[in-house]
């Protein structure tokens, strides 16, 4: 990868995002309503629908109703509210609003490469993932998607906490997945990780760090190349900006 790599070359998987961030916010605010036709044990298994343009998604809501209906309630905490809330390791934020966001970005190798048995094995640790979201004291929120018609998927998870990354990398499946899953499944991977300042009413993804992970044409069970870049660019397009 070029060692000048600036971020605004992948901006569209922020502007996909986006579409995750802006469908997650309308289903919230349905479900806040009592439209929508999901319950709540439903939503925590993960419930199969699609975009507005017909693109498959699927989105997970691990929490309670109460608390997950707190991604759209954007009231400001006061510095003792905060205090109070850190001080019980809920990993509130500065300003009662902000969320961490990871990314996923994929691209998967032609299924003709891919056996039968590797698919089942696939789902199996899906199943596996998707049921240990519940038990995560900070994600809150999973929606992945279709990216184009019938073409590569890409993954939003929202968190109330950058803990949330650690606590995540502690399940034993998570690594299996990265290690028994991923090179056979991917060609190469992006990982993009930040910040939502202002929570879903955010216009922009803050990006702080973008992992890049290459596997290769050809399967070999292990990536060929993994690159971490802290964005410290100042960067900015409609859906993006860095830090200076």
């Amino acid at each position: 990868m070029d060692d000048n790599c600036r971020l605004l070359a992948f901006d569209n998987d922020f502007k996909f995002l986006n579409e995750l961030k802006l469908f997650l916010r309308s289903t919230l605010q349905k479900y806040s309503q009592g439209k929508l036709e999901w319950t709540e044990d439903e939503l925590r298994a993960g419930v199969h629908t699609v975009l507005a343009d017909g693109r498959n998604v699927r989105i997970v809501l691990p929490k309670n109703k109460a608390e997950t209906l707190k991604l759209i309630d954007h009231v400001v905490l006061t510095n003792q509210e905060q205090d109070i809330k850190s001080s019980t390791g809920q990993g509130v934020v500065d300003n009662g609003k902000c969320l961490n966001f990871v990314g996923f970005i994929g691209f998967s190798r032609p299924q003709k490469e891919t056996s039968e048995e590797f698919t089942k094995k696939l789902w199996d640790f899906d199943r596996e993932l998707i049921g240990e979201l519940p038990r995560q004291k900070y994600i809150i929120a999973y929606v992945t998607g279709e990216r184009e018609h019938g073409g590569n998927w890409g993954n939003l998870v929202l968190c109330n906490s950058p803990e949330a990354i650690e606590e995540w990398k502690a399940f034993h499946y998570h690594s299996r997945a990265i290690t028994e899953i991923s090179p056979q499944a991917y060609t190469h991977i992006r990982i993009h990780r930040g910040t939502l300042q202002e929570g879903l009413a955010s216009d922009k993804f803050r990006v702080t760090q973008t992992i890049f992970l290459d596997y290769g044409a050809k399967c070999t069970g292990k990536f060929v190349s993994r690159k971490v870049e802290i964005w410290t660019t100042g960067e900015s397009s409609d859906y993006l900006e860095t830090e200076q």
